[in-house]
């Protein structure tokens, strides 16, 4: 969760910015690429919905990044572009072996 500091009635207050994504801490999970791959595109996807909205700015984006990825590594570049597309492989795949045990 990203927080705001805020003053209310000259009290110190924290207001909610936005949920940003979570992952277990577990070292089996946070050392996993896809587990990793799956918290950073949740990651993103909401720092860019409260980018777009005004929430946050590119600076504060950037700093967020850089300080979750000292606990969660950012997949490797492979990592990333295998997992991006093994969904689609996999569904390719079946598909041909479905069709091979139709006919």
């Amino acid at each position: 969760m990203l927080v705001r500091s805020v003053r209310v009635n000259g009290q110190p207050r924290q207001k909610t910015v936005g949920y940003l994504a979570s992952i277990r801490d577990f070292p089996y999970i946070i050392e996993h690429p896809q587990y990793r791959y799956n918290f950073w595109v949740s990651l993103r996807e909401h720092l860019d919905n409260l980018q777009r909205y005004g929430e946050i700015d590119a600076d504060t984006r950037q700093s967020v990044e850089d300080r979750i990825a000292r606990t969660v590594r950012r997949a490797s570049r492979v990592a990333r572009s295998w997992l991006a597309c093994a969904p689609k492989f996999i569904a390719l795949h079946r598909s041909s072996d479905a069709a091979k045990h139709l006919t």
